[in-house]
């Protein structure tokens, strides 16, 4: 079916097309920089009459908008209005209507409310007619349910952008001197009409003392407005709003515009929220606020570039999406999913108990949407296979919808601890789930090409502020389509800005839900004493009956035992003592392996011996014997403080060890990481925890001083040293300075990395480490 958007003609003032409108043929969407938003058909009527000119509807804005558009100008800004559905009034309806339009129109640089409401006769000397601008918005009727039922407002209040408040400022001070224009521009737009501007409606306001005014001239009021979904139609109620939130206004769209976008909302005063409401101020009240929108748009100063009409679409296309490739490569970093491709595949015959359990089964049902906001949390104690459970279930997701065909998006990010610092922080968290997002959804592009969050100037990644922004549009963008996140180890990122995410994504499931977005997100962690979620559904890894029958499995499978009976016993002993820790599991059957392997005779009592807390096991395995001590402590000063995970050949050059000396001399601590790129790293993140929170060093080498790390530095940096010292890298390094042909830097780089895997990183971190070290080893 044709979509209409109107064109010309007044369908609600019911007269001809005025002698001074014209109707241009339609422009590109990106003319359009000014948006003007109304919610009644009175206050779409009353911003339509302050157009110079009518253009019609763009052949490119998408099929799949609902809204309807009035377009045309002002003084030669490209304007364009939209309105909310009949009867559809309210923050969320406005919400939605935004979003569409600036899916529609991304060149949008200024919002504008323009409308009627509902004025304070206490706070001020408000008339009926009068025009209430708010430099403050605050939603009355959010918030939450404390103790004692007593309820709390949490919503925060909402302002404009700086081009807008400069704006204000700028016809503010011309009021001061002369008379506001808003009559002039009426009489001017509707003269020919006098019935549109007739005034002798009785004051409802000075009717209530026993008077009338019906000559009173329009003012100009600038303050806080009260927004929220409900209608105020009671003076005591009213009254105690206005004091508490000190507004001079009521109305129901702004909040919800202005949670999405900033904007300016103008309200003409057509009743005082109260039982006396009428209707019959609404027209005029209506007009005042369209004529000041128009008196502010004309003291707009935006760039040419903004305003100028598109001459060339192609071009500007091709531009956009140079723009938005160049912000998409700013986004990427190394490593970016590097700990989710290190994590080993899980056991064949575990994990899947979890895509069946009830409370994933509940979050993923859409009838359970309104429950849990999208929102589940998996804790579990350290070591016990949430990030091995977390790998699964996202890529079970993505094959699961793209078998079926489904128009959604699976994103995830694994907090990296032993990486670097974007692999460890939130601000890497969404530039990665931002990625995959735009990844899979190509149009949603378009949330990139806004100046006020990314400035066409910006030539650098966008601030933590701006992806949050970015973050929230693109997620509540227009369409209802599917986006699920995984985010796994939050504990491995820091506390604080840990509470900022959880709390921004409280607030973004709570906003998507009430648009109706399936937007879901799933943390795991372990046990965090600190953060308490809100609301959504909580999943406690050890205590589930899944987990443990995975458990039971692994070792039935992994014990090279032939004694059936033996391994019910070992089995049954093993389960009690692991306390639902997969990487105990994991460690002990080694062990118990190893030990039968010998005989067995004294298998039983070597269980016996083993100790049932992951970290005790850590202190077992390091000081049972000791054996290559000397190693051992230099492979893990190399794991610890590498200013960054060492290749297997950097490591071998490092410690001059081969292989088989990580595994071994670790004790099976440390492992090679299965990756394109192999590193070294720890088993598991509790063995650093183990070695430093829990002083394991110092308890396998008394001896260990308490400055034992800037030591350790020093070790680090003498081996470097040593390395940039043998006869054949310096000689390699002269040679390479006296080539006499220039050497590209790639090639430069293959060449050394080749014959010298270890220089680069002697090079570019020997003096971190003797900076690192000079605390407290003296520097010859």
């Amino acid at each position: 079916m044709k979509r209409f958007r109107e064109s010309e003609g007044h369908a609600t003032s019911k007269r001809q097309k005025n002698s001074y409108e014209t109707t241009l043929s339609s422009q590109h969407v990106d003319h359009y920089t000014v948006a003007c938003f109304c919610a009644i058909h009175e206050e779409l009527a009353a911003a339509r009459d302050m157009l110079d000119e009518f253009h019609q509807c763009p052949p490119n804005v998408p099929t799949d908008d609902p809204n309807h558009y009035t377009l045309g100008s002002i003084k030669g800004y490209g304007i364009i209005i939209t309105s909310l559905p009949e009867d559809g009034y309210g923050a969320c309806n406005a919400s939605l209507v935004a979003a569409n339009m600036k899916r529609s129109f991304p060149r949008i640089r200024v919002n504008l409310i323009v409308g009627i409401g509902g004025g304070v006769p206490n706070k001020a000397d408000i008339r009926l007619g009068d025009i209430v601008v708010g430099t403050r918005v605050m939603q009355y009727d959010f918030g939450k349910t404390v103790e004692d039922g007593k309820s709390e407002r949490t919503a925060i209040p909402r302002t404009y952008d700086h081009l807008i408040g400069t704006t204000l400022t700028s016809l503010r001070s011309k009021h001061d001197r002369n008379p506001t224009r808003v009559p002039s521009i009426l009489q001017q737009k509707l003269g020919k009409y006098p019935d549109t501007l007739r005034t002798d409606v009785p004051d409802l306001k000075v009717s209530q003392t026993g008077g009338q005014d019906t000559q009173h001239t329009v003012e100009i009021h600038y303050g806080a407005i009260a927004s929220g979904n409900q209608v105020i139609k009671h003076g005591v109620a009213r009254d105690k709003l206005a004091e508490e939130l000190d507004v001079i206004c009521f109305e129901m769209e702004a909040a919800g515009l202005m949670g999405y976008l900033p904007c300016l909302p103008t309200r003409g005063i057509c009743d005082y929220s109260h039982s006396h409401k009428t209707n019959e101020w609404q027209r005029y009240a209506a007009l005042n606020a369209a004529a000041y929108t128009r008196e502010f748009i004309e003291e707009l100063r935006v760039t040419r570039e903004q305003v100028a009409l598109v001459s060339n679409p192609q071009a500007q296309q091709s531009t956009l999406q140079e723009r938005r490739k160049q912000l998409l490569d700013l986004l990427r970093f190394d490593h970016i999913d590097y700990r989710r491709l290190t994590i080993k595949k899980h056991h064949s015959k575990t994990r899947q108990w979890f895509l069946t359990h009830p409370d994933y089964k509940r979050w993923l049902d859409p009838a359970g949407l309104k429950e849990n906001n999208g929102f589940i949390w998996m804790n579990g104690k350290p070591g016990t296979g949430k990030s091995t459970i977390m790998k699964f279930a996202y890529l079970e997701m993505k094959r699961s919808t793209r078998q079926a065909g489904e128009d959604a998006v699976t994103a995830s990010f694994f907090f990296n601890a032993r990486g670097e610092y974007l692999e460890r922080s939130t601000i890497g968290m969404y530039r990665s789930l931002l990625l995959q997002l735009f990844e899979g959804y190509r149009d949603l592009q378009v949330v990139l090409d806004d100046p006020e969050v990314i400035p066409s100037s910006q030539k650098d990644c966008p601030s933590l502020v701006a992806l949050k922004d970015i973050f929230w549009n693109a997620v509540c963008a227009p369409g209802h389509r599917g986006f699920t996140c995984f985010v796994d180890a939050l504990d491995e990122c820091d506390k604080q800005q840990v509470r900022d995410m959880v709390d921004y994504f409280e607030d973004l499931t709570e906003h998507s839900t009430d648009q109706n977005i399936p937007f879901r997100i799933c943390f795991s962690s372990r046990h965090y004493p600190y953060i308490v979620p809100r609301y959504g559904i909580r999943v406690i890894l050890e205590d589930q009956s899944g987990h443990s029958k995975d458990l039971e499995n692994y070792i039935k499978s992994r014990l090279h035992i032939l004694d059936s009976a033996l391994i019910e016993e070992l089995q049954l002993t093993l389960l009690s003592k692991a306390a639902g820790v997969f990487m105990w599991v994991v460690l002990v059957v080694d062990i118990v392996n190893k030990e039968y392997q010998r005989g067995g005779q004294a298998l039983r009592r070597r269980i016996a011996e083993i100790p049932g807390d992951l970290s005790e096991l850590f202190r077992d395995i390091l000081t049972r014997d000791t054996d290559n001590m000397d190693q051992l402590l230099i492979c893990i000063r190399w794991i610890l403080f590498a200013e960054w995970p060492l290749q297997p050949v950097e490591f071998h050059l490092a410690t001059e060890r081969m292989k088989s000396f990580v595994i071994g001399s670790s004790k099976g601590l440390a492992e090679v990481t299965k990756s394109k790129t192999p590193t070294v790293q720890f088993i598991h993140e509790s063995v650093r925890d183990f070695l430093i929170k829990d002083k394991g060093l110092h308890q396998a080498w008394p001896e260990l001083e308490s400055g034992w790390q800037s030591a350790a530095h020093e070790d680090l940096k003498q081996c470097c040293d040593l390395y940039l010292n043998y006869s054949s890298v310096v000689e390699f390094s002269s040679n390479l300075i006296a080539e006499p042909k220039p050497i590209s830097r790639s090639k430069h780089r293959a060449e050394v990395s080749e014959k010298y895997p270890f220089l680069e990183y002697a090079s570019r971190h020997i003096l971190d480490h003797s900076n690192a070290a000079v605390e407290r080893v003296p520097q010859d």
